[in-house]
């Protein structure tokens, strides 16, 4: 995707969306290898069990990019980026943090293997609009 082409561009962090919720995981990734390294005796073990803890949870730590043209939407997190076609998603489902998009044109099983969560920005209005133009909403 080129610069020109890019309508919308933001970057959401998920950790600070919702102050209790970031709380519950700053508990947790505290608490978590504390205990583990108390149980283990070992502080070695708590370093493991936060390395672990910090891996596997990155989605929620580390910033999310998004940029969406007329028709790609580009998620990058870290070096990990992908592009995908706006012509492929058959509907959206939105929320009040993120909209759902999906392959297919009814509820399915495999949706949330084969759609993208696509958390919102500070530009949500203009960026729900612009996906009812482009795709179908689903009927909640």
């Amino acid at each position: 995707m080129r610069d020109t082409d890019v309508i919308f561009e933001w970057s959401v962090l998920p950790l600070g969306a919702d102050h209790a919720r970031s709380t519950v995981f700053v508990a947790a990734l505290v608490l978590i290898p504390l205990l583990v390294g108390l149980s283990f005796h070992s502080s070695e073990w708590a370093l493991i069990s936060l390395v672990f803890l910090l891996g596997s949870l990155n989605r929620f730590w580390v910033p999310q990019r998004y940029r969406v043209s007329e028709t790609e939407i580009e998620f990058s997190r870290w070096w990990f980026r992908t592009t995908h076609r706006l012509n492929g998603y058959k509907r959206f489902v939105p929320g009040a943090r993120a909209v759902f998009l999906s392959p297919f044109a009814e509820p399915n099983r495999l949706d949330p293997y084969r759609g993208l969560w696509v958390q919102l920005g500070r530009n949500a209005q203009e960026f729900k609009s612009f996906l009812e133009r482009s795709i179908p909403r689903a009927e909640r």
